[in-house]
């Protein structure tokens, strides 16, 4: 496989973000085959403006996610009616990773949020393996999560963490997640996550792979910082974090994630980043900015 797709959801609220993302994707990951920007329907337009042409291909939600007008509506419903738990826009992002392996073109591809950074040359052997897709795996530190995959799956709890966004899956076991489910509920699986929250996609995902038998077909385990480290994950980690410290290094996991949940604005990022990346503050490449 020479190339990896990718899906990354995205509204207004983290374009800005996303820029960055954008310009350290094309400054380190080659690799990348093309990346399914998945967007609310009603800021396709806005969000036009804001992604990059190329590989970047924007795709509205109802696309991947067609009960999620329906369900939106009867979770405002019962929000009224303060009864039920509505599907807020984390759990959107999550079943859109989920849905993507509906159309994505590659055996695995790379699952992306906007406040992930590709932090050095990256290649496909960094991310898929012998065959197998790399996952960076921890010790339980969220139980709650995999209870809940547990319950929903019919299958035995995971004794471990399964990393969360950037990871890698494969097209074939998330496609073999969504048969069991439907088996499982009658119905289509989108429908009956959107009926069962919370969960989180890669419990679900790393829970079933193992209770099936095919975790270690489809995965290699590359430990605590397989895929991602150096990251700003509290407020708090972020006046000591120090690019220079890890940016280029082959010795550093490929991405870095400054939590969007810790409010840091994307234009501080950018100060600390843009040097890196051959990127301006606008979020276009120096190249790019030259020539316009």
């Amino acid at each position: 496989m020479e190339r990896l797709d990718a899906v990354l959801p995205l509204t207004l609220a983290d374009a800005e973000r996303a820029r960055i993302l954008f310009a350290s994707l094309d400054r380190f990951l080659e690799a990348l085959g093309t990346c399914l920007v998945v967007v609310p329907d009603a800021q396709l337009d806005e969000l036009r403006r804001a992604v990059p042409r190329g590989r970047y291909v924007l795709v509205p939600e109802t696309a991947l996610v067609p009960e999620l007008p329906r369900h939106q509506a009867l979770g405002r419903l019962k929000a009224r009616a303060r009864v039920g738990a509505p599907a807020h826009g984390w759990h959107v992002q999550q079943l859109v990773k989920l849905a993507a392996a509906d159309v994505v073109g590659s055996d695995f591809f790379l699952t992306l949020d906007a406040d992930v950074v590709c932090v050095r040359p990256t290649t496909i052997d960094d991310l898929v393996a012998g065959g197998r897709g790399v996952a960076q795996i921890t010790p339980p530190h969220h139980p709650e999560w995999n209870d809940a995959a547990e319950a929903i799956l019919g299958l035995p709890r995971s004794e471990r963490q399964h990393g969360v966004t950037p990871a890698v899956l494969s097209r074939e076991g998330v496609r073999a997640l969504q048969a069991h489910l439907e088996r499982r509920a009658g119905e289509p699986w989108r429908r009956h996550l959107l009926r069962r929250l919370p969960w989180t996609e890669y419990s679900l995902y790393g829970t079933f792979l193992e209770g099936v038998g095919r975790w270690d077909e489809l995965h290699v385990d590359g430990g605590e910082e397989a895929l991602y480290g150096n990251g700003v994950w509290i407020g708090s980690q972020w006046a000591e974090w120090e690019p220079a410290s890890f940016f280029g290094s082959p010795y550093e996991p490929p991405f870095a994630v400054v939590q969007s949940a810790t409010r840091i604005p994307a234009a501080e990022v950018w100060e600390r980043v843009a040097r890196y990346l051959g990127a301006t503050r606008a979020g276009g490449t120096a190249a790019a900015a030259a020539g316009s």
